[in-house]
Formats: C-alpha cells, sequence, structure tokens
C-alpha cells in the first residue's frame, strides 16, 4: 500500500475510533436528515432481502451495522476500520451467523470470489476509490450483488453546508462526484441508482417533518427527470 495511503487510513482509523467514543453529531444534524428518512428505509429493506444462504459482507459497520436494529437471517461478516467499534460489537452477542472484524477495504484478507453481496452506507466516499471498488471487486463472486447508499457532492447549497460544518467529517472523505458515480457503473454489471434528498431537505429544514409528498416530488425531480445527479444529497448505487 502507497504512503500517502497508509496516512489516510490512519487518520481515518484515528477519528472513527474517537467518533466511536462519543458520537454527538445528531445534536447538529437531526433535522437534517429527516430528509433522508426514505434513503434509510430503502437500503435496509433491500440489504434485508438477501436469502438465508447468502454469504454477506458489510463495510463499514460502526455504529451503521445493520445487524443492531434488525433480525439478520443470512451469514453476515461486517468490518470496520476501528478497533473500538469491533470490540463493542462483538460484545453485543448479535448471533452466531454474524461476524464483526477489523478490516481495512482498500486491502482485505478474503480470498477472492468470497461474497453473494457486499453492503456499505457511507463508505464509499471514505475510501480512495479506485482502490477500495477493486478490492471490493476482487472479493465479491461474479454472479455477486452490491448496495451502496453515498451522499453526493452535485448540490452546491449542500456543499455550503459541509463547508460550516467540517467537524461532522473526517479530512479526507468526500462525496461523490458525478465521474465516482460512473466509475462504480462501469465496475460492476448492470447497476442502477436512484436519488434521495431535495424537496425532502427543504420540508425537513422549514417544518423539521418528513414529508410523503416531498419524497414524490424528489421522485419525480430526481429520478424521472433525472437531476438528481446535480440536485440530491444522498443515493443508493445497486445491481
Amino acid at each position: 500500500m502507497q504512503e500517502s495511503l497508509k496516512e489516510r487510513v490512519e487518520r481515518e482509523k484515528k477519528w472513527h475510533d474517537e467518533r466511536f467514543t462519543e458520537d454527538n453529531r445528531h445534536q447538529s444534524t437531526g433535522i437534517f436528515y429527516l430528509a433522508l428518512e426514505d434513503w434509510y428505509k430503502d437500503y435496509t429493506n433491500t440489504a434485508l432481502e438477501f436469502n438465508r444462504d447468502a454469504k454477506v459482507l458489510e463495510l463499514g459497520a460502526g455504529l451503521e451495522t445493520i445487524a443492531l436494529n434488525n433480525t439478520i437471517k443470512f451469514s453476515l461478516i461486517s468490518v470496520d476500520i476501528s478497533p473500538k467499534a469491533i470490540s463493542y460489537l462483538n460484545d453485543q452477542n448479535l448471533g452466531s451467523n454474524i461476524a464483526f472484524e477489523i478490516e481495512d477495504v482498500h486491502e482485505m484478507a478474503y480470498k477472492d470470489n468470497t461474497f453473494d453481496f457486499i453492503l456499505a452506507r457511507g463508505v464509499l466516499h471514505h475510501l480512495e476509490l479506485h482502490t477500495g471498488v477493486t478490492e471490493i471487486n476482487r472479493v465479491l463472486n461474479q454472479r455477486g450483488k452490491i448496495l451502496f447508499g453515498e451522499p453526493l457532492a452535485g448540490n452546491p447549497l449542500i456543499r455550503f453546508y459541509r463547508y460550516l460544518t467540517p467537524s461532522l467529517r473526517t479530512p479526507d472523505e468526500r462525496p461523490l462526484r458525478n465521474k465516482d458515480i460512473d466509475f462504480i457503473k462501469k465496475s460492476f454489471k448492470n447497476v442502477e441508482v436512484n436519488y434521495y434528498g431535495f424537496v425532502t431537505l427543504i420540508f425537513a429544514i422549514l417544518f423539521r417533518k418528513h414529508s410523503l409528498f416531498a419524497r414524490k416530488c424528489d421522485e419525480v425531480i430526481l429520478n424521472k427527470l433525472k437531476l438528481g445527479k446535480y440536485l440530491a444529497w444522498s443515493c443508493i448505487i445497486k445491481n
């Protein structure tokens, strides 16, 4: 691994260890995340559809693992760069079919073609994307499926919000750009992208609530009119 990438990984590891010890982000972002309620639900519901015989790898276990608040019927290995996160999760005894392991996604210990499904929420934008996606592809079997939930860099107002709140993010993370989405599409077969968080964000800011009407507006504006790459806060990438 290149020295610059090793340094980046160490910065991420330190930040996430500290975050796992005391995570207060909800105090400043709770209102805004009402805008992404459907993003969270759609991601989780899709993940839980994996069949019982599937061998699933979850990247970025931390505070986001689907195993914490859901019944997992398939075999799940969930990895994180933070030893504190993995230690905590292993102490939860969430099931014999669930394992938590320390891994750096840029360079994982698993053999080629090991997993049927690989899922990650809010992870790819922390990685050196080309290295991380190449490694994900290596451990995913030839018929394997992906499920990624990621923030986006398209909307200038959201970029401005991120600029005002740098303490909520690691120094190296970068929301996905259009060229990043294109790279992911080329890296896996039959990829589709659904966009979230534009009108719902406006409702969350103005009315402090999640709005079904706003979500329907987003479906039209972001997905049917294909403006998501310019306006959306986040997306789900799957095949």
